[in-house]
């Protein structure tokens, strides 16, 4: 199993990633096995270390091990037999969509890792997840551009797992986003974030950073 953030429950089942990267369900009555589906291979440097998010029927969940060079992703699953429903990549390989946005030599181990838990939003159907920093994170010289989707929230459909917006922040995202209604009756996501920038103003230590969602 490893060390993780935690678990998800639904009804009588238990869901964990593990630290070979797999996805398990367990009864949580008796602790039996219901199944256990791969997300990914570890020997690509994958692992996980967060609690899994439950949406209806879907457990949805990332990963870790960008920093080793894996790349990132977010999966959903059915809860009843552990398929795979959806997968949402979150940096492009070359020639797809968004592969303008990385330039440079050093490019080839674009990391977005996927390894906090991000947050569902029922009143919209939406979930809003942090995708961590790209790679390599400690010489960014060779890798130039936008560096697209790391480093950013990112709100994606929890049926389907299409993308319908990024909010890009040059900072690692620290805790799970919350969403909330504002006094104007909007409804708001925030997020922890260290270093980078939001719209031009720096985010110099650990600071809460709160953006409206358009309707």
């Amino acid at each position: 199993i490893g060390f993780n953030r935690g678990v998800a429950v639904a009804a009588d089942r238990v869901f964990q990633v593990t630290d070979n990267a797999h996805l398990i369900a367990l009864n949580r009555f008796n602790g039996e096995l219901l199944w256990e589906t791969e997300m990914a291979d570890w020997h690509q440097n994958y692992n996980g270390t967060s609690a899994p998010l439950v949406v209806g029927n879907l457990v949805i969940s990332g990963l870790a091990g960008g920093d080793e060079g894996a790349r990132g992703f977010v999966g959903a699953y059915d809860q009843t037999t552990g398929k795979e429903v959806w997968r949402f990549w979150t940096v492009p390989k070359p020639g797809e969509p968004g592969s303008e946005t990385w330039k440079g030599k050093n490019t080839e181990h674009r990391s977005g890792a996927t390894w906090m838990t991000g947050t569902y939003d029922e009143s919209t159907g939406l979930i809003y997840w942090p995708v961590g920093n790209p790679g390599p994170d400690y010489d960014g010289a060779d890798r130039l551009g936008d560096n697209l989707y790391t480093d950013c929230v990112i709100a994606l459909d929890a049926k389907t797992g299409k993308e319908l917006w990024v909010v890009k922040l040059n900072a690692s995202v620290m805790a799970n986003p919350a969403t909330y209604q504002g006094k104007d009756g909007r409804q708001y996501v925030s997020v922890v974030a260290t270093g980078g920038t939001l719209g031009g103003a720096p985010l110099t230590s650990d600071e809460v950073v709160a953006f409206r969602i358009k309707k």
